[in-house]
């Protein structure tokens, strides 16, 4: 979890440093009182939003990508396992704290061949290597030649706040490329 220092920002704004105290709402106010400073726990939970490290999804196909894809026959999607988890970060402040969590939600995959966007509602899988398996999270390429499948994986975004605040934000999306070739086979029979 990354948590922010707004140091410059304090000095910027004039906030206590750590450790002082922090004026409640309706101190007093006048010559020689300190200021009053409320903190707004959204913008708070979108400095932390803005300091999400997500990583770019590791795209995966069957028939491995390292080879080539076939005509006719479907191409399974996934991305690395390990990546479908939720993601935090946090902020602070004297008093207060935000922090955002980045749950994935979908992978989009786009095969580059001008077919449909398949979404699928988590990571995909691997072909389990049985005859008659299926997946929801692929597709089948009828044309030859290479082409650029793209994969966003979208991430909900939810925050909280130490006063007991909390709220969504927008979706972030992160996305990958990966170069295929499809190619054609044929059988012979003697």
């Amino acid at each position: 979890m990354a948590v922010l220092d707004f140091t410059e920002d304090r000095q910027a704004c004039q906030l206590p440093e750590p450790g002082q105290p922090v004026p409640a709402p309706g101190a007093p106010t006048g010559p020689g009182a300190p200021p009053v400073y409320i903190i707004d726990p959204a913008v708070l939970a979108q400095e932390a939003r803005d300091s999400v490290s997500l990583a770019l999804p590791r795209p995966h196909t069957s028939p491995p990508e390292d080879g080539f894809q076939l005509v006719g026959l479907q191409t399974w999607f996934w991305i690395d396992p390990g990546q479908w988890r939720p993601v935090t970060a946090r902020a602070e402040l004297p008093g207060i704290w935000a922090e955002v969590t980045a749950t994935p939600v979908t992978t989009t995959w786009t095969p580059g061949d001008g077919g449909a966007a398949v979404v699928c509602p988590g990571p995909g899988s691997a072909h389990p290597g049985t005859t008659g398996a299926r997946t929801e999270c692929g597709h089948t390429y009828v044309d030859l030649g290479g082409f650029t499948i793209t994969v966003d994986m979208t991430y909900e975004v939810t925050w909280r706040a130490s006063n007991g605040v909390s709220g969504t934000q927008a979706p972030i999306v992160v996305s990958a490329d990966l170069p295929i070739e499809v190619q054609q086979r044929q059988a012979v029979i003697d």
